[in-house]
């Protein structure tokens, strides 16, 4: 979940329009290591490939790489559910102490720590 966050707010911030998926371009990327950089592109690839199949963000594979078209509604509502650093961290530790770890328990986790940190800062109480 931490490369899923990783990979969202980095596209969001317009710095993944282009994603490897071989070893020669991680090494454009700064990646060196040879074994390292195949598994880092097969580990971004899967990633990929899941942000896709779970409607989060709309990719176009070309040759080697993945190009980003858009977030969709679903990679908007994550992004603003998991954002802020705190809630992040509360949410990870939360789903942890819980032995649970789905993506929509996350994302659950997420928005009831984001929901208490608008009533705090706002004393607005939202619907339970």
């Amino acid at each position: 979940m931490e490369l899923i966050r990783s990979l969202m707010l980095e596209i969001e911030g317009g710095r993944a329009d282009f994603v490897c998926l071989s070893s020669e371009e991680c090494e454009i990327l700064g990646i060196e290591d040879t074994e390292l950089s195949q598994n880092r592109a097969r580990q971004l690839s899967h990633h990929i490939q899941l942000l896709s199949e779970r409607n989060l963000v709309m990719f176009a594979r070309t040759g080697t790489h993945w190009h980003v078209e858009r977030i969709l509604w679903d990679g908007h509502d994550f992004l603003d559910s998991v954002r802020d650093e705190e809630v992040w961290n509360k949410t990870r530790a939360g789903v942890r102490k819980a032995g649970v770890f789905t993506f929509d328990f996350l994302v659950d986790v997420a928005k009831g720590f984001a929901k208490t940190q608008l009533e705090k800062h706002t004393g607005i109480e939202l619907s339970k």
